[in-house]
């Protein structure tokens, strides 16, 4: 199962190299009042996507100032841009949320109502994120009726596309749709190319979830173009990662590849580790596709091991599934066990390394029991955490295989 990159709802900031240089250009000539602040906080927020580290920095800079400037305001404002280098940074939601959350206090605390908006919804991010879909709604509804309040048509717009996400990973795919066309509309009125990027990704993500490939190849492709032309290293990589999927729904495994290895390159430029482990899982799932067991297990215990230090229990659970299928696959797959496992469909590329042939390395257990009993332990490992986080297109998976390697070790 490939699993689908998203960059949630994500700031309308301007961001990219030419902001952070004028905003460098004006730091040095800052007096140390309120407005140094603000750029401090401006340059961290901007660099979130290229050097989250560099986004930390600025970020600490501004709260030492603020603080120091006894400034309640600024400390807020702060604490919430540390929070998006970690959470869309870093990928460190702990240390995401202990920050939005202190922004959240401070902002009540002095009757802030704009910061308020702005924190509750990055909340409901993280909540999302962890699959607390309750939760993530309960944060998300608080902050849009406050956004209507304030009229502000650009947030509102934001905390409408994560209703939507909610829907989407619940499957309730129309009504998704419904609420994705909503923030596009509001988008294009806008004039925002980055967040028409965003929503155009988002509906392409919908319709490849429902089988519909030219429209999602579509919106994926204008949602790209923009982002090439912001030279966003993030919003690139995601987009590049799906359009891959699209590809290897289609059985185009060479321009998966291409596209994934893309995708994972900038998530490994950038220090991305959910979207390293999410692009290592998608590769992994590719190569079982193009019966290279051996290097789909490889792939796949990098993406697990990945999603494990990162907490991230849906993607675990997706290549706990992934490696089941792939040893339970050493088994099904007579060409293979007789080590005739080129495709005639497959050239020979870049990308490709399909046809291996030869035995599996030491890791790999020889026999069919012993790579049943692999397949059943990482199936049942991966089941567990789907009835843990009530994740049930990954849990159907597992109950599907778990059934064909029952039958097969003749336990009926």
């Amino acid at each position: 199962m490939f699993a689908v990159l998203n960059g949630g709802a994500l700031y309308a900031q301007l961001h990219g190299q030419p902001l952070i240089d004028s905003l460098l250009k004006e730091l040095p000539h800052q007096k140390e009042d309120t407005n140094k602040v603000n750029l401090l906080t401006a340059l961290s927020l901007t660099y979130y996507s290229i050097n989250p580290d560099e986004g930390i920095k600025y970020g600490q800079q501004a709260q030492a100032l603020a603080t120091k400037l006894d400034w309640k305001k600024g400390i807020g404002s702060a604490n919430n841009t540390i929070g998006v280098n970690y959470r869309f940074g870093k990928s460190d939601n702990p240390k995401a949320l202990e920050y939005y959350q202190k922004a959240l206090k401070i902002f009540s605390e002095i009757d802030y109502k704009k910061g308020i908006a702005s924190v509750t919804p990055k909340i409901g991010d993280v909540y999302k994120y962890q699959r607390d879909y309750p939760k993530a709604l309960e944060y998300y509804f608080k902050a849009i009726k406050m956004d209507e309040e304030l009229g502000n048509t650009r947030e509102t717009a934001n905390v409408t596309g994560s209703i939507g996400d909610v829907y989407q990973m619940q499957c309730d795919y129309p009504k998704a749709l419904e609420y994705y066309f909503k923030v596009l509309k509001l988008d294009e009125e806008m004039g925002n190319k980055n967040l028409i990027a965003k929503t155009a990704g988002t509906i392409g993500t919908v319709y490849a979830k429902q089988i519909d490939y030219p429209k999602a190849l579509g919106y994926y492709y204008k949602a790209l173009k923009i982002d090439e032309e912001s030279g966003s290293k993030f919003e690139i990589a995601i987009v590049t990662g799906n359009i891959g999927n699209v590809y290897a729904a289609q059985s185009d495994y060479p321009k998966a590849l291409e596209y994934d290895f893309i995708s994972l390159k900038i998530g490994e430029e950038i220090g991305n580790k959910d979207m390293i482990a999410i692009v290592t899982g998608n590769i992994g799932d590719i190569y079982t596709n193009l019966k290279n067991y051996i290097m789909a297990i490889e792939y796949e215990q990098k993406a697990l091991k990945k999603a494990e230090e990162i907490g991230d229990k849906h993607n675990a659970s997706q290549q706990l599934e992934n490696l089941g299928l792939a040893y339970l696959s050493l088994v099904t797959d007579t060409q293979w066990k007789a080590g005739i496992v080129r495709s005639s469909k497959m050239p020979e590329g870049k990308y490709l390394l399909s046809g291996q042939a030869g035995q599996p390395d030491a890791a790999i257990p020889a026999g069919k029991a012993a790579r049943l009993h692999k397949a059943i332990d990482y199936l049942q490992q991966g089941l567990a955490i789907c009835k843990e986080i009530k994740t049930l297109d990954v849990m159907q998976e597992c109950y599907q295989h778990l059934a064909e390697a029952y039958k097969l070790r003749g336990d009926y």
